[in-house]
């Protein structure tokens, strides 16, 4: 198969090279037509050593040199030279299995001086224009040669260095020059190419391409001695299609017609109408042209493009790697917490075994044994309860079977006591090992889980939006603006931007929304801003259908710190948390104790934890963490702003309220605080909310200062903008002495 398939390979291209072989043949003809001084053909036998060079079937350029050397005024010495040239290669490759580039170059350059002589035939003047020759055919072959390697690799190639652009241009631009005789009432061959190249080049590179065209045309301008005013159709023409060259090939054609007809108009005597057919005939070639060879033209000739695309591309493979090895890692998470939850310890009746065992071995030493433990299940219940009674101190009498004058009674009663409570002992360290266990099996889970999450991100984050990030940085830059970085990414048919900029504040915010929104044509938000060094670090995404607008009013007890905490935490896909903590107690430690609850309950909820996980997590960090019996009461609001829906999760905080319309609901939870004990979970209330609704936090001071007045309060304030103020001044003036904090959420779309 493989055999099969390099023989398909190496016929292609063994027919590409025949096909290159035939177009050197016909290049050959016309590039005898640009000659130095009429007698000289240097570019055309710079062609033939270039054919040699690349290992093309040279013999065919030869021929098409030594035939284009007899049309018209015959250059002897060109004809002399490829023919020499031919007969000595052809002999060395006879000789030799290959002959080198330097071998071929030194070879060429002794036939062309040898056949100098000859073109005194028509003057001594003409060694000198020979000589001179030589040069120009030198450096051409260079050029030559580059631009038919180019045309041999031309389906492998990716990118065209500027170099290997510059060697084709100037290839082109010496069929060009050839060309210059091929004309058919006033209908140039060689004006038809140079509009044709200038709607090309700005097609594919916009306005350096319409620069480079100019040249050509002014090149081609100074060697036919043609009237300078091609020049300007063509630079016209060039510069009038700039500004839409994006838009397709309809508007660079009418930017040229238009600017050949106004010249037309400007000088109708001097520039004659066929001008304007050359740009029609150009045009039509233009529009003939496939659109899959603009594309690739546009390709190979857009460096930074094409590196821009490639660093793209490579990103998105580390990334896709970069998820891969995370998922892996994920799965050997799953594995550890199966191996954990594996270890969870049986039912086992260790206190009864130990108890009875501890009987047994004071009743070894009796000779009354056997008798007492005929019925072994009932001595065995007898001990158990016994065991019971003791530890209990309740009084203890022989049962039986038994013996009522057992010598050995008291000593049975402090052995299963002994043994009974052993086994308690070790069932009670078996029992929190296996809690522990299962708490761990859920961690990894829950880590196995987030760094699931990670990975789908950057699996399906998509990142190919140079055109929308320019476009999204003028707008910025227009309006004053410094922007350090930008990049936009696509996750779930979802935009987010990615921002660096300098010297922000948050005054600025309303205006940088507006320009967001004039971009992408609707409203957008900040769901993340940082502060790096000089940098802020804004993240962006589209604003979701549901909006939650946030008013806190809080009062600190004996004028120090307020011992509450709240915050908020916004995350992709429309997701945003509110939360408020109160430390226990007043001042700057209750202030620390609940700014911790806040933060772990942030990062935990960013990562993407299963929710459960998240409070369980902040429970058990906070034991951790207090000193001196601290906790932390806790309320959290999430919000999912697409969808419409809420969950409120509560650790030992006071009643919440849900203000609808003239209705008040009261929301109660029964979960113990943040940090007591291990088992502390938080009471769950799923929400589903109406436009206007506003939902009520507060921490207990709230509610031991109003008590019975609360609802009345609420009822009155909570839908006024200054409502948690007005609230808040409300438990002020009873006179209670606590730290006071007042959260309103008012949704709304």
């Amino acid at each position: 198969m493989r055999t099969k398939f390099n023989r398909k390979i190496k016929y292609r291209v063994d027919i590409e090279t025949h096909i290159l072989s035939i177009a050197t043949f016909v290049l050959a003809i016309l590039f005898t037509r640009f000659r130095m001084h009429t007698y000289h053909i240097p570019f055309a036998l710079a062609l033939l050593l270039a054919a040699s060079t690349e290992r093309l079937s040279f013999p065919w350029t030869s021929a098409g040199v030594v035939l284009g050397s007899m049309i018209g005024t015959p250059s002897w010495q060109g004809m002399a030279a490829a023919l020499l040239y031919t007969l000595i290669i052809v002999f060395v490759n006879m000789t030799v299995d290959k002959a080198g580039y330097f071998l071929k170059g030194l070879l060429f350059l002794g036939c062309y001086i040898l056949t100098l002589p000859i073109s005194m035939l028509y003057g001594i003047q003409e060694i000198f224009y020979g000589l001179f020759g030589v040069v120009v055919c030198a450096s051409s072959a260079v050029c030559l040669a580059k631009g038919l390697h180019i045309l041999k690799s031309i389906r492998t190639t990716n990118l065209l260095s500027e170099w290997d652009q510059d060697a084709l241009l100037i290839c082109w631009g010496f069929c060009i020059l050839s060309c210059t005789e091929f004309q058919w009432n006033s209908v140039s061959l060689a004006i038809i190419l140079i509009v044709l190249t200038t709607m090309i080049l700005t097609g594919t590179r916009g306005l350096y391409g319409s620069f480079v065209a100019s040249m050509l045309s002014a090149t081609w301008v100074i060697y036919a001695k043609a009237d300078a005013r091609i020049v300007a159709i063509a630079t016209l023409g060039a510069a009038l299609s700039v500004p839409f060259y994006r838009q397709g090939r309809i508007w660079i054609i009418a930017a040229h017609l238009a600017s050949a007809l106004l010249i037309v108009a400007v000088q109708p005597e001097e520039m004659p109408f066929a001008v304007v057919w050359n740009t029609v005939a150009a045009s039509v070639l233009f529009i003939l042209l496939p659109r899959t060879t603009l594309r690739r033209m546009e390709e190979l000739t857009a460096i930074d493009k094409t590196i821009a695309k490639n660093t793209r591309a490579a990103l998105k493979r580390v990334r896709t790697r970069t998820a891969d090895e995370l998922t892996e890692m994920s799965a050997l998470l799953r594995e550890v917490s199966d191996s954990f939850s594996a270890q969870k310890a049986g039912e086992n009746n260790t206190a009864r075994e130990w108890a009875i065992q501890g009987a047994m071995v004071v009743c070894a030493r009796c000779r009354l044994c056997e008798q007492c433990w005929t019925d072994a299940d009932k001595m065995s219940n007898v001990i158990l309860d016994l065991a019971k009674r003791v530890e209990d101190a309740k009084p203890t009498v022989p049962q039986e079977p038994i013996p009522a004058d057992c010598p050995d009674f008291e000593e049975i009663c402090a052995s299963v006591l002994l043994a009974y409570q052993q086994a308690l002992t070790r069932d009670a360290v078996f029992d929190r090992f296996g809690k522990e266990t299962e708490f761990t099996a859920r961690e990894f889970i829950g880590a196995g889980e987030a760094v699931d999450h990670l990975a789908e991100k950057y699996r399906k984050t998509f990142f190919d939006h140079s055109e929308k990030e320019n476009g999204i940085l003028k707008h910025l830059l227009f309006n004053g603006f410094e922007v350090s970085y930008i990049e936009t990414s696509t996750l779930q048919n979802q935009t987010q931007v990615l921002l660096y900029l300098k010297n922000y504040t948050d005054s600025e915010e309303h205006c940088l929304l507006r320009v967001f929104e004039e971009c992408f044509g609707q409203k957008f938000r900040v769901i993340r801003k940082e502060e790096k060094e000089e940098d802020v670090i804004l993240r962006l995404e589209p604003a979701p259908k549901w909006r939650v607008s946030v008013s806190v009013s809080q009062f600190a007890a004996e004028e120090e710190e307020n011992g509450d905490s709240f915050g908020e935490i916004r995350t992709s896909g429309g997701k945003t948390l509110f939360a408020l903590s109160d430390g226990m107690g007043n001042g700057k430690n209750a202030q620390i104790e609940s700014k911790s609850a806040l933060r772990t309950l942030f990062r935990l909820f960013d990562s993407g934890m299963d929710r459960e996980l998240v409070f369980e997590n902040v429970n058990r960090i906070l034991m951790h963490r207090s000193q001196n019996e601290m906790y932390a009461t806790l309320d959290a609001v999430s919000f999912d702003l697409n969808s419409g829906t809420a969950e409120l999760l509560k650790f030992g905080t006071p009643p919440s309220y849900l203000l609808r319309g003239t209705t008040l609901y009261t929301l109660c939870g029964e979960a113990l605080p943040c940090g007591i004990v291990e088992e502390a979970r938080p009471t769950v209330i799923p929400l589903e909310f109406s436009p206007n609704d506003v939902l009520f936090l507060c921490t207990d001071g709230i509610t031991d200062a109003l008590t019975d007045e609360l609802e009345s309060v609420l009822l009155c304030n909570a839908s006024r903008k200054d409502g948690a103020e007005k609230i808040l001044n409300a438990a002020r003036d009873t006179g209670h002495r606590d730290d006071l904090s007042v959260m309103l959420l008012k949704v709304s779309k």
